[in-house]
Order: C-alpha cells, then sequence, then structure tokens
C-alpha cells in the first residue's frame, strides 16, 4: 500500500474544501511573511511503513514546525507565485519527509519531542527494519502562529477544525498501532476536544466518546496517572498520554514516565513479533 498516495489524496480533498480565508493567509505569509501563519504540518510515512511490526504515532505540539518553504526564484519583486493545492501539499510532504530522514540520522537535537521520537524508534527497531520505519511524527495543532500558540490568532476556530480532520486522515489512513500523545498539558482541553474521553459524570447520553478503558501505571511502577496515562481509541489503538518532553513539571517524574513507556513498547513489539512468528496451524 503507498501510504504517503493516500494521505497526499485525502490531503489535497481536504485543503480544496478548507476555509479560503486560512488558506488565503496561510499562502499570503508564504508570499510575504506578514500574516503569521507558518505552514500547515502535513506529515508523511517512511518507506518501509508498512513492513514495520509495530507502528508508533508521537503526535507533539511543536511552536516552530520549521517546515516552512524556502523562497523560489521569483521576479524582481521578490513575489512567489501562489501554489495551487496539490502543489502545496507536495511540498509540505517532502519537507516533511526530508526533516523526518534527518531526524533519525542526527546524534543529537535541540528539540526534546525529536529526541523523544528517536528513542521510541529504538524501542521497536528490529533488524528487518531500519531506525524510524514504524513511527509517525504528527502534530496536535496543524499551523503554528507567529512560531507560536495558534490559539492566539482569529484563524484558531479554522485551524482547530482542520487540525482535528488531519489527525482524523493520519489515523484513518495509517491505522497505528499505538498513539504516543507528549502534546503537554496546557494543550490537554484540545486533545480531549479531538478525541472525547468516557465522561466522569453520568449523563442523559448523546456524547460521542473515542477514548475508553483508562488506566495508570501508579500500582506496578510507582507511575502517577498525571504522567503517564492509558487508554483506548475507537476501541483499536493503545493510546499513552504523557507530559510534553520539555515540560519543566516535574522533569524528574516524567522522565521515569517515559522509561517506562519506552519499556512498554517493548513489551508489545515482543508480544507481535512471537506472535507474528507462529506457524500457521496445519488443517487436519
Amino acid at each position: 500500500m503507498d501510504y504517503n498516495a493516500l494521505l497526499k489524496r485525502f490531503y489535497t480533498a481536504l485543503l480544496e474544501a478548507a476555509n479560503p480565508e486560512l488558506m488565503g493567509a496561510v499562502h499570503t505569509f508564504r508570499a510575504d511573511g506578514v500574516i503569521g501563519l507558518d505552514d500547515i504540518f502535513l506529515p508523511g510515512v517512511s518507506d518501509g511503513y508498512g513492513e514495520a511490526p509495530l507502528k508508533v504515532m508521537v503526535i507533539g505540539r511543536e511552536r516552530h514546525y520549521r517546515y516552512r518553504a524556502p523562497r523560489a526564484e521569483a521576479p524582481a519583486a521578490n513575489a512567489r507565485p501562489a501554489l495551487s493545492i496539490r502543489e502545496y501539499v507536495e511540498h509540505g510532504m517532502r519537507r516533511h519527509e526530508e526533516v523526518r530522514t534527518e531526524i533519525f540520522v542526527k546524534d543529537a537535537h535541540d528539540s526534546d519531542l525529536l529526541g523523544l521520537l528517536v528513542s521510541v524508534a529504538k524501542a521497536i527497531k528490529t533488524e528487518e527494519s531500519p531506525l524510524g520505519a514504524g513511527v509517525v511524527y504528527a502534530n496536535l495543532f496543524a499551523v503554528a502562529f507567529k512560531g507560536g500558540d495558534p490559539r492566539k490568532t482569529e484563524a484558531w476556530p479554522h485551524i482547530r477544525d482542520l487540525s482535528k480532520a488531519l489527525l482524523d486522515i493520519q489515523i484513518d489512513v495509517l491505522k497505528p498501532d499505538v498513539i504516543v500523545f507528549a502534546n503537554g498539558i496546557d494543550s490537554a482541553p484540545q486533545r480531549k476536544l479531538f478525541f472525547p474521553h468516557t465522561p466522569k459524570k453520568r449523563s442523559k447520553g448523546g456524547e460521542v466518546v473515542r477514548c475508553t478503558n483508562g488506566v495508570s501505571w501508579k500500582a506496578t511502577h510507582g507511575i502517577e496517572a498525571g504522567h503517564l496515562y492509558g487508554f483506548k481509541l475507537d476501541e483499536r489503538i493503545q493510546c499513552y498520554r504523557i507530559h510534553h518532553p520539555s515540560s519543566p513539571s516535574h522533569r524528574a517524574k516524567a522522565a521515569a514516565a517515559r522509561v517506562v513507556l519506552l519499556k512498554l513498547l517493548k513489551e508489545t513489539l515482543a508480544t507481535r513479533t512471537a506472535a507474528f512468528a507462529q506457524p500457521a496451524s496445519q488443517e487436519q
């Protein structure tokens, strides 16, 4: 299956139907740099993703995505010609591929989240798959505003809806076995809006619940739920919620939680590998 071709098709269809004001603002920013919206974050996957024995999506919330297009050759006025939506998507996915490849070949990163991506990649690596083959790098917010929080801009309602739609596409197409939510505490309300949990109080019904079967590792590993919490998304995908790696809150406990997370991923990989290695039963 060509996962990137599918993503490209769905991304293009979504952005073609997106609010024209948002897309206009993004294009204007690319042309003159005064609006403040960064380019839309459009993840793809490596060529070996389909064969990876364990597929893990890590959802962060980077304040500056580093995916702004370099200025192309332009007329004397230094104006950038407008891109079509298809060209825009192709550029965004190509830039993401370049950065994703760089993530897994560098020894050190100035971003704590990128360091987490490498740690996850090492935890689920097998001899048959290259480092990072099964890792998806996604973001809770699809667009940054002046390198920072997009909730501070008037375009936020459109960015919010676009962010959820893009994540739904990525999850539906890529079908990760595990999702690690590392977006941080301050954006937890948006995560819960995108992926509603079981209500804490009984209500009259009608809520759309996607996250169930919550579990913590306090009893087994001494890690409180505030630092590591597990649940099922859509009754299928095992999810873990941790602090953003750069969070200054409870650094020691958050680091301990990440150690347990990586251990859980290794155990999941071992279980899946053992299951795949079992010979098929012969028919009688």
